[in-house]
C-alpha cells in the first residue's frame, strides 16, 4: 500500500514538473516569435527644417495606441513595444489637422529591432 501512495506522489510530481516545463518552452516561444520593435523617426519641412509636431501611431484596426510630440530640438520622435511584423500607421498632425500620413510595416525578427524613418511633410504649414 505505500509503495503504490508512493508510485502515485512520484507519478504527480513528475506530471507537474512536466507541465511548469511545457508552460515555460511556450512563454519563450512567444517571447521569440513576437518580440519589440522600436520606432525613431524625424519630421521635417520642404526645406529640411526639423520640426515639433504631434506625432499618432495607429494600428492596423484603426486605434491610436501612442501618442507624442515631436522634439523641439531636432525633430526627432521615439516609439517602441511595437510587435514584430505588423502593420501601423504614422500619422503626424498639427493643432489636430493631419499633415503627413506614413504605411509602416515592422520587420519579422527574432530579435529587438530598431526602425528609423524620416517624414518629410508635403504640406505648407504654418507654426504658431
Amino acid at each position: 500500500m505505500k509503495t503504490a501512495l508512493a508510485h502515485n506522489l512520484i507519478n504527480r510530481l513528475i506530471l507537474a514538473l512536466l507541465t511548469i516545463l511545457l508552460f515555460s518552452i511556450v512563454e519563450v516561444k512567444a517571447s521569440l516569435t513576437n518580440p519589440n520593435v522600436a520606432l525613431s523617426g524625424v519630421v521635417k519641412d520642404k526645406e529640411a527644417k526639423n520640426l515639433a509636431l504631434q506625432i499618432q501611431l495607429v494600428d492596423k484596426d484603426g486605434n491610436i495606441i501612442a501618442r507624442t510630440k515631436s522634439n523641439t530640438i531636432d525633430g526627432k520622435f521615439y516609439f517602441s513595444g511595437l510587435k514584430a511584423d505588423s502593420k501601423y500607421t504614422l500619422k503626424v498632425l498639427n493643432k489636430g489637422k493631419e499633415l503627413e500620413v506614413v504605411n509602416i510595416i515592422t520587420p519579422q525578427t527574432l530579435t529587438f529591432k530598431e526602425m528609423n524613418v524620416e517624414v518629410k511633410l508635403t504640406k505648407d504649414i504654418t507654426l504658431n
